[in-house]
């Protein structure tokens, strides 16, 4: 059955996560991961506060960018200490779960440097390799969960595949250069042969 793309989605602009410290949130996602933020801003109109329901909201937020058309907005609410819920770990089974996929290069680091900044793998989790055949053949990945709850999946592509993949494009561009230099030649001959008839 052929997908259709939905006409009442354009597309996605960001992800956004509350957390309890824009600058121990960044020191993560600009520190560890090497994104940039694009902007901080803070705001404190009616506006907010009828957007997300929260009485007298004051916000500070700060966009990360992911592509050129793609963010990760951090919300913290500085006009009153952020709600308490239930003191739970995050897991990915449990409903409403959402976790952001990014894919990096240096896995093993970014889940080192992450562990100084409250970011832990999902308890009984590991860092898994992807068999052959799979989605993403032979490339690893993790799942973190961070101080606020928020949780992140690490894919580390495997380069060896990359670099076959490259590999043999630019033997097959080889290939079929050598084969137009020897139709252009080729049609050479005929044509003088064809001309010396004459």
């Amino acid at each position: 059955m052929e997908s259709k793309t939905s006409k009442a989605t354009l597309h996605a602009n960001r992800v956004g996560i509350t957390v309890a410290s824009i600058n121990n949130a960044l020191a993560f996602w600009n520190g560890v991961l090497g994104l940039t933020t694009t902007d901080i801003v803070e705001r404190s109109d009616d506006l907010v506060e009828k957007l997300t329901g929260v009485k007298d909201a004051q916000v500070k937020l700060a966009y990360v960018k992911i592509t050129n058309t793609f963010q990760v907005e951090l919300i913290e609410y500085t006009s009153s200490p952020t709600e308490k819920g239930v003191a739970i770990k995050n897991k990915p089974n449990l409903p409403g779960t959402m976790y952001l996929n990014l894919q990096v290069t240096d896995l093993d680091g970014i889940v080192e440097k992450g562990k100084n900044l409250g970011w832990e793998m999902v308890e009984q989790a590991a860092v898994v390799t992807f068999p052959p055949g799979g989605l993403v053949p032979g490339s690893r990945a993790v799942y973190l969960s961070g101080p606020n709850q928020e949780m992140v999946e690490l894919v580390e592509p495997v380069k060896e595949v990359k670099e076959d993949v490259a590999i043999e494009v630019v033997k097959e561009d080889e290939e079929e250069s050598k084969k137009s230099e020897e139709d252009v030649k080729g049609k050479k001959k005929v044509e003088t042969i064809l001309i010396d008839d004459c």
